[in-house]
C-alpha cells in the first residue's frame, strides 16, 4: 500500500511537470511570434510618417517637430513631399529642419546596387570619394573636389558638410533607393539621421 501511494504520487508529479513544460513552451513560442522589433533607440526624436497619400505604400521616419495651433495646442509639423503624380520620385523636406532633404526613388526591375553606385562615382572626374559603413544595402560617403594641394586631414574633413548616403531596399514589393538630395552636401550627423530613416522604413 505504501509503495503504490509513492508510485501514484511520483506519477502525478511527472504528469504535472510535463504539463507545465508544455505550457511554458507554448507561451514562449506565442511570445516570439507576436513580438515585433521596434527601433526606439535608433529613431529617438523621430516619428513614423505614412507615405500612402503620396502613391507610396511605406512608412518613413521623419524628425518630430511641433508647432502650437490657434488654441495653443501642440501639433505635428507635416513634412513637405514634392512628388508628381505617376512619377517614381519623392523629395522630402521637413519645415523647421532645414538640413533634412531626402529623396526616394522607385526603380522597379532596374535595380541599382551599392557596387553599381560606386562604379558610377568612378566616372565623375572632378570629385574624389571616400566610403564609410559600406554594406550590401547602404553606404555613407564624402566627396571632395579633387585637389593635389589639399591640407585637410581626416578629422577636419569629417566636420565639413560634404557627406552623402545611399540605401537600396526592397519594401512592400517596391525596389527603393533612399538618398540625400544629390545636389546638396550635408554634415555627417544629418546624413546618419536620414540613413536611420531609410534603414527603418517599413
Amino acid at each position: 500500500m505504501k509503495l503504490s501511494y509513492y508510485s501514484l504520487a511520483n506519477l502525478c508529479l511527472i504528469l504535472f511537470l510535463a504539463s507545465c513544460n508544455s505550457d511554458v513552451s507554448n507561451v514562449e513560442s506565442t511570445t516570439i511570434e507576436e513580438v515585433k522589433i521596434v527601433p526606439v533607440s535608433e529613431t529617438k526624436g523621430m516619428r513614423a510618417y505614412d507615405m500612402r497619400a503620396h502613391e507610396l505604400d511605406i512608412h518613413i521616419w521623419i524628425p518630430e517637430k511641433f508647432y502650437n495651433d490657434e488654441e495653443d495646442l501642440p501639433r505635428f509639423v507635416e513634412p513637405l513631399i514634392n512628388h508628381n503624380e505617376g512619377e517614381a520620385r519623392w523629395e522630402i523636406t521637413v519645415p523647421g529642419d532645414r538640413r533634412w532633404n531626402m529623396v526616394i526613388e522607385e526603380l522597379g526591375k532596374d535595380s541599382t546596387s551599392i557596387s553599381d553606385e560606386i562604379e558610377r562615382h568612378a566616372t565623375i572626374p572632378f570629385f574624389s570619394f571616400n566610403y564609410e559603413d559600406v554594406t550590401d544595402e547602404q553606404m555613407i560617403y564624402n566627396r571632395l573636389l579633387k585637389s593635389e594641394n589639399t591640407t585637410l586631414d581626416s578629422s577636419e574633413i569629417e566636420l565639413l558638410p560634404n557627406y552623402h548616403f545611399y540605401c537600396s531596399r526592397d519594401i512592400n514589393n517596391y525596389h527603393l533607393v533612399f538618398r540625400n538630395h544629390e545636389m546638396k552636401d550635408f554634415r555627417k550627423i544629418t546624413i546618419k539621421k536620414m540613413l536611420t530613416s531609410a534603414i527603418n522604413a517599413y
